[in-house]
């Protein structure tokens, strides 16, 4: 009689699969084939969904019915193993720009050779890209138009892109402009008439921009304090009508560096604000500090309606900081869709002399709606410590009793970790709480190639850049050494999940230094040719839980030079057309047909040519192509076709026109 979890009721194994995290439950489906036809039912796997990934993007498009739940955790499952492994399924490259931002999957950046602002929804491989056409668009948007003379993309969400539009004054004097904010709906369906939700004058381009679909807020370090410093000023503006709301200074944030001291989030119709700062000035003798955060509903930015809240973050005798390595963010669980906060700190912990780094995580952000008074109550000092009797009335020490974290709560760097990197060389760095995950891009030193009969390609460099990622998982509840479960820490009230252990895994490096020189070229677009730089200079980058996009430049750069965009995608259910597999590298030559309605550029494999491949097709049209004399100048026919046309249209991706990617599953 065949024995084993297959055989069990259901209603009894749904019972015992409900107290599996989301990589168990996949895990135990994959032992035997009867119990993965068990697990797949439907019913099992909206259980698992609802539990464990209910606010990923894979839980949503589930219960919207796209997709089914099974498929929602295969996925969700695949996407975070690779990304924690570093095993991505296909990177290529997007496009070139000067500005960029990404947020939410969609791809915004500024093509500085035809001055357009080209949107993108990586998440769902678009075949086709939104254009601002920014030219067109000051001579459209404004009564008598506007020149441009420049544009800075700033922030994209919920379908809102803002930026800024600078044009010359109309006095001619070029060495003076006039900065104007832009708020743009870039959904699809909107006439191009209402799309313009924005547009005012700025002083100066020195401020931060978060938004929603409703509200947008311009938040500045301006705001004078009774203490004699600056302190955050947020100004909102209703999308719907371009009114101002009343404006809002935040008293007591302290913290100027975004996303290092401080950091600005929308969520769920409140502004967030969360500063890891408790004074403007060191304080000599000080024991405890906390995160301090800020909330205010959009509709109504009042004093009234601000809400405050500490939270515990460390005791100082846990060791000094470095403080260059300090990383803070705000995440959405995927659980619970409730915010967190998420820090990177270096430590030199208990005094030891290497630094360790460190990511800690908060309880997710709890306000009550009825004011508290922080400094209520009678101020404590540790017992026993001669420096309470250096403290005067001007101190502001602050002291409470060490808070204990559960492991799942922090998640440090091995002490031990092979291939380390200094800061100079690590370009990015970040944090992907849904796979547990630390990634870097980091500029290594680039190996020599073997000698090979022919000259390899010029580079431009001696460094390459590569991605270094440390996970970790969930250990056996059974400890190996007495053969029972892990107990919780003795303590009068037990702390939930304290019981838990989690084991690293080995830190990945990927490129492996085996790679393909087509992979590495790709990876590391030759940027300036005839360029003297042969190092990696800043390197832009946005990563979330399933894609990584970077730009990366040469140590020395011209102004206003594109820069490559890459993709690195960790989850397979997003696929770019015009990707080939690793073994089979892409080569695309562009061949130009006449029609009557312009000009379509045709992409044909150069292995079809060959006999190795069979032909493809991808239109691409007429702006994809230049229209330029030799001095780079635009022809008086390419002008005279660009005012026939609008400043908002749609054409084909730029990618399927660059053709320069991989598929590595």
């Amino acid at each position: 009689m065949p024995l084993g979890v297959s055989t069990l009721p259901l209603e009894l194994l749904i019972n015992v699969v409900s107290f599996l995290n989301l990589e168990d439950f996949v895990n135990l489906k994959s032992t035997e084939k009867a119990l993965w036809r068990t697990l797949q039912n439907e019913s099992i796997s909206r259980e698992i969904v609802q539990k464990h990934i209910v606010h990923s993007k894979e839980g949503q498009l589930a219960d919207q019915r796209c997709i089914k739940y099974a498929a929602a955790i295969q996925r969700t499952f695949y996407r975070r193993e690779a990304l924690a492994l570093a095993r991505p399924y296909s990177a290529l490259i997007l496009g070139g720009g000067t500005s960029v931002v990404y947020r939410e999957g969609i791809l915004c950046y500024i093509d500085g050779e035809g001055d357009v602002i080209r949107i993108l929804d990586v998440h769902r491989a678009a075949k086709f890209e939104q254009i601002i056409d920014l030219h067109l668009f000051g001579r459209q948007v404004w009564k008598g138009g506007k020149s441009f003379a420049g544009a800075e993309l700033l922030h994209c969400q919920d379908g809102i892109l803002s930026f800024i539009y600078r044009s010359p004054l109309s006095n001619g004097k070029y060495d003076t402009e006039e900065i104007w904010l832009m708020a743009i709906n870039i959904r699809s369906n909107i006439p191009t008439t209402k799309r313009v939700r924005l547009a005012m004058i700025v002083q100066n381009s020195k401020f931060f921009v978060r938004n929603d679909s409703r509200y947008l807020y311009v938040g500045t370090h301006d705001g004078m304090g009774a203490h004699g410093h600056h302190e955050w000023v947020l100004q909102g503006y209703d999308l719907s009508n371009g009114h101002p709301s009343s404006s809002l200074q935040l008293t007591d944030l302290f913290g100027t560096d975004l996303r290092q001291t401080v950091i600005f989030e929308i969520h769920d119709g409140y502004l967030y604000a969360v500063s890891n700062q408790s004074s403007f000035e060191v304080e000599e003798v000080d024991w405890t500090s906390y995160f301090h955060s800020y909330r205010f509903p959009l509709h109504e930015p009042t004093c009234g309606r601000l809400q405050r809240q500490k939270i515990y973050r460390r005791q100082h005798r846990e060791g000094p900081i470095n403080d260059s390595w300090t990383d803070l963010g705000l995440h959405k669980d995927e659980r619970t869709g409730d915010l967190f906060i998420t820090e990177c700190r270096r430590e030199w912990k208990a005094g030891i002399s290497t630094q360790q780094r460190t990511y800690y995580r908060s309880d997710p952000l709890a306000f009550c709606d009825e004011p508290i008074d922080e400094d209520a109550g009678p101020i404590t000092y540790p017992p026993d410590d001669p420096l309470v009797n250096t403290l005067d009335e001007k101190s502001r020490a602050l002291y409470s009793q060490p808070v204990p974290r559960i492991p799942r709560n922090y998640q440090a760097e091995p002490i031990t970790a092979t291939k380390t990197f200094i800061l100079a060389k690590t370009k990015y760095k970040t944090f992907i709480p849904a796979s547990s995950a630390f990634l870097d891009i980091v500029a290594d030193d680039y190996p020599p190639r073997p000698p090979a009969p022919t000259p390899p390609a010029p580079r431009y460099w001696q460094q390459q850049l590569r991605f270094r990622i440390g996970s970790r998982i969930l250990s056996s509840p059974i400890d190996p050494e007495t053969g029972l479960l892990y107990e919780a820490e003795p303590r009068e009230d037990p702390i939930p999940l304290s019981e838990e252990r989690f084991t690293d895994r080995d830190i990945c490096i990927w490129p492996p230094a085996t790679a393909r020189p087509e992979l590495l070229d790709l990876l590391n677009p030759a940027l300036v040719p005839n360029s003297t730089s042969r190092m990696i200079g800043d390197v832009f980058a946005v990563a979330d839980e399933r894609t990584l996009v970077y730009m990366p430049a040469p140590l020395y750069r011209p102004e206003g030079e594109n820069r490559n965009i890459v993709l690195v995608n960790f989850d397979r259910g997003i696929r770019f057309s015009g990707t080939n597999g690793h073994e089979l590298p892409v080569m695309l030559t562009c061949e130009v047909s006449g029609n009557e309605e312009g000009r379509e550029v045709t992409l044909r494999d150069e292995r079809a040519s060959q006999g190795k491949g069979k032909e493809r097709e991808v239109p691409v049209s007429e702006m994809d192509c230049t229209s330029a004399d030799d001095n780079g100048r635009e022809t008086e026919e390419r002008h005279e076709e660009r005012e026939k046309r609008d400043w908002w249209r749609e054409e084909w991706a730029r990618y399927l026109a660059i053709g320069r990617g991989y598929r590595f599953a």
